[in-house]
């Protein structure tokens, strides 16, 4: 990894420790917002090819490492209000869970149950 990448992975990953840590309502962000924040380019449908998906590919592995909710739960779509289908593709690859994601309901009650968790966790963490 570069030192860019690891920079990035970590800025953007205090960031969302630190988003987590604001009122329920407020600790969301899209895409959109976050990218521009850090003066990346716009997120369109090549996500893949985006510099956001390695930074949370390697956020997302830095959490499932060490125990603690997905960070980028707070990262959701503007259109959908929720995260993309990534998201859960790497739910479902670093947690081993098994998920049948038949339809955006049962996303968004999977997604709700790890937000819940990354809120809960980086509130009690700052209290601590």
């Amino acid at each position: 990894m570069s030192d860019c990448a690891s920079h990035d992975h970590n800025t953007i990953g205090d960031f969302l420790a630190e988003q987590a840590r604001l009122p329920r309502d407020d600790a969301p962000i899209f895409y959109n917002d976050l990218a521009s924040k850090f003066g990346l380019p716009p997120v369109d449908k090549f996500w893949a090819t985006h510099p956001l998906c390695q930074i949370f590919d390697s956020i997302d592995r830095e959490g499932a490492t060490n125990n603690r909710p997905f960070r980028t739960a707070l990262v959701i779509s503007r259109e959908r209000g929720i995260p993309g289908q990534g998201f859960f593709n790497t739910l479902q690859e670093l947690r081993g869970t098994k998920y049948v994601l038949k339809d955006e309901f049962e996303q968004r009650r999977i997604w709700q149950k790890e937000f819940d968790h990354v809120i809960a966790y980086y509130q009690l963490s700052q209290n601590a």
